[in-house]
């Protein structure tokens, strides 16, 4: 990933997923979207809205004549605007930075093996 046409573009932000409404989708607790407010959001897009004064990251589906804000886990509800008001779009999501634990870096195991000279640095085991 090349990140340099990235950097200082004043269109592009990072947001922390907060949630897991976009479980299915691959998108989980803890990961960074990079977000793009110049893109003119599309059918299918992962879309950053403002619902409620808080920002909430949705599928955007045509549904017939609506858009639809669609969370891609069951347990969490759509957004279906009132009346032909369209969502209320913030950016457009272009890129998904994954975390590696739900928001957390790992931690190693509790302890190292014992070297078994002293020229050799310790080594982490991985345990069941």
């Amino acid at each position: 990933m090349n990140p340099q046409p990235w950097v200082g573009s004043p269109t592009l932000f990072v947001v922390q997923m907060a949630g897991h409404a976009m479980r299915d989708a691959g998108i989980a607790n803890g990961d960074l979207l990079i977000v793009d407010r110049s893109k003119e959001p599309a059918h299918g897009d992962v879309v950053v809205a403002v619902l409620d004064g808080e920002l909430a990251v949705k599928r955007l589906v045509a549904a017939g004549a609506h858009l639809v804000l669609h969370a891609e886990n069951p347990a969490y509800p759509d957004y279906v605007p009132d009346g032909c008001a369209p969502p209320p779009i913030w950016g457009v999501v272009v890129s998904v930075i994954h975390a590696l634990r739900d928001g957390e870096p790992p931690s190693p195991p509790a302890s190292p093996t014992s070297p078994s000279s002293p020229s050799q640095s310790p080594r982490w085991e991985a345990t069941a």
